[in-house]
Formats: structure tokens, sequence, C-alpha cells
């Protein structure tokens, strides 16, 4: 965060869009941030985190009173199996009545790290 913040600088770049993914697995990785809104650096910055755990990233975006901007926050969970199919182009029928190629989807599906519980 630390060089990002130095280029910026360096750059004269007053307004960015900071892309932070996968940061649930970083404890406290929402201290670093708070710090650098704190100080000013990324008050004009967009801030976009990702993570596996949106619980995780949930819980540390509380801690962040008074520092939001003026933005939204915009949760985006993740597809269910049949959103999945569908996306890919197949027909649920056509899966359903296929079981090698419903295997091969679901596996698929679950290596992608997407929900299990829809």
């Amino acid at each position: 965060m630390a060089e990002y913040v130095k280029e910026k600088r360096r750059r004269g770049v007053k307004s960015a869009v900071l892309i932070l993914d996968e940061v649930t697995p970083l404890e406290d990785w929402w201290k670093i941030i708070k710090y650098y809104i704190d100080k000013g650096e990324l008050s004009t910055d967009v801030i976009i985190v990702s993570g596996s755990s949106s619980l995780g990233i949930t819980k540390s975006v509380e801690r962040f009173p008074g520092r939001k901007g003026y933005g939204k926050e915009i949760s985006v969970l993740p597809l269910s199996f049949p959103q999945f199919v569908e996306i890919h182009g197949y027909k649920r029928e056509e899966v359903l009545s296929d079981s090698a190629l419903s295997s091969a989807l679901f596996e698929e599906y679950t290596k992608k790290g997407v929900s299990l519980s829809r």
C-alpha cells in the first residue's frame, strides 16, 4: 500500500480506482486502508475490496465509520449452480438428463470457489 501511495503522489494522480482482491486471508487488512484514509491519501479514490468470505469483509467494513465518502457499498454474491449452468449456455433439463455433463459442470463450479448453499 505504501508503494501505491508513493507512486500515486509521484505521478500526481488525484483520484484512482484501487482494487484489492482476496483480502480476507490477511489478518487486519482493514487497518492499513483505514490508516491511509485517515491520512487523506485515499480520500478521493474508489476502493473495491473482494474476498472469499463476505462476512469477514462486512465485519471489517464496519470499522470504517465516517470514512465511506460518497460511494456505496455493493455486495456481489457468488453464483448458484443453476446460474453457473445457465451462464455456460446449458439448459437445466439438459444438465439434469446427462450425468457426465452434470458432474463435469459441478466439478468446474466448485473449483471456481462459488456458493454451494443456494
